[in-house]
C-alpha cells in the first residue's frame, strides 16, 4: 500500500486539497487528479462558482457528499446534483461546462463537501462523442449495514451495480459510516484507491485517517474496519498504460493533440456556453 497526503491548490474562488497527482501523473492510472473540497458550512450569500471552461480527452466526475452542485454544459444539460449524488462528464472530443452552487443554496446556506476526480480515457475513446450523466441518491446502487451506507456510482461492488456506464470501466462508491463497523468490499480493478475524507479506518492492521489517499495492493477483496464516524471514496480501475500529455483542461496522448485541442476550443469546435 502507498499513502498520499494532499497539498492545497486554488480552484476558482476556493482552495481544495489535492492528493493526486503526485510526482508522477501516472501513479494512479487511470485516475489522474483528485480534488477534495472539505466539508464546510456555507454561510448565506456565499458559495463557489467555476465559470465556463473546456475539457477534452478524459472524464471529470464530481461526487457530492453534502450540498448542491449546479451543472451546465454546451451540450444543453442543466442539472442540479444534491447530497449523495454524482455528475459524470465524458468529455471525449470536447465540451464546455460550468459548475457552482444553486441560487437557493446560496441564499439559505448549508453544509457542503465534494470531490472532483479526473479519469483518463484510452486513445481510442479520447475523441468520442461527449456525454453527461447526472445521478442523485435515488439513482445509485445501495449497500447498507447497521452503521454504514455505500452508494455505488459506477461498475459493480459486492454484486451491486451503479447507474453510470463508463468507457474507463471504473468502479466507484461513496461510503458514509456512523462508526464501529467492518466492511468487506469486493470489486475488480488493477488500480484500487480509497480516499478518506474524514474519520479513521484500519486496513490490514494499519490505521488511516482523514485526508489520506491509499493506493491498495491488487486484491479483489478489501476488508475495512471503521473506527469512528467516517467518509470514504472507493475507486477501482484498469490501467491504460498509454502516453499522457496534459495541459490545463486537456488530457491527450501527444503534444500535437494538445495544440489541436487549444485550437479547436478557440475556434468553437467544443461548443459554447455563456457565463
Amino acid at each position: 500500500m502507498k499513502i498520499y497526503n494532499p497539498i492545497e491548490v486554488p480552484v476558482g474562488n476556493s482552495t481544495v486539497l489535492q492528493p493526486l497527482p503526485q510526482k508522477d501523473i501516472k501513479e494512479g492510472d487511470p485516475f489522474l487528479l483528485l480534488h477534495h473540497a472539505e466539508k464546510v458550512h456555507v454561510e448565506p450569500g456565499k458559495g463557489f462558482y467555476v465559470g465556463p471552461h473546456p475539457h477534452r480527452g478524459f472524464q471529470p466526475v464530481t461526487f457530492v457528499f453534502d450540498g448542491e452542485v449546479h451543472h451546465k454544459d454546451s451540450l444543453g444539460n442543466d442539472s442540479v446534483i444534491r447530497t449523495n449524488g454524482v455528475q459524470w462528464i465524458h468529455a471525449g472530443s470536447g465540451l464546455y461546462h460550468s459548475e457552482g452552487m444553486t441560487e437557493s443554496f446560496r441564499e439559505k446556506g448549508g453544509d457542503f463537501e465534494m470531490i472532483q476526480l479526473w479519469i483518463n480515457l484510452k486513445k481510442e475513446h479520447k475523441m468520442s462523442e461527449p456525454t453527461y450523466i447526472g445521478a442523485n441518491e435515488s439513482d445509485l446502487g445501495k449497500i447498507k449495514t447497521e452503521q454504514s451506507e455505500i452508494f455505488v456510482v459506477s461498475g459493480e461492488i459486492n454484486g451491486i451495480s451503479g447507474p453510470v456506464e463508463n468507457l474507463s470501466q471504473v468502479r466507484s462508491a461513496m461510503v458514509k459510516s456512523a462508526g464501529k463497523d467492518k466492511l468487506n468490499l469486493e470489486f475488480y480493478g488493477n488500480t484500487k484507491m480509497i480516499y478518506v475524507l474524514s474519520g479513521a479506518i484500519k486496513i490490514n492492521g494499519k490505521t488511516f485517517i482523514g485526508k489520506q489517499l491509499i493506493q491498495m495492493d491488487n486484491e479483489d477483496s478489501i476488508q475495512i474496519e471503521i473506527k469512528e464516524v467516517s467518509r470514504l471514496l472507493v475507486l477501482g480501475g484498469d490501467k491504460i498504460n498509454e502516453p499522457i500529455r496534459a495541459y490545463g483542461p486537456f488530457v491527450m496522448n501527444t503534444q500535437s493533440e494538445i495544440i489541436q485541442a487549444l485550437n479547436d476550443a478557440e475556434m468553437g469546435k467544443m461548443g459554447y456556453l455563456a457565463g
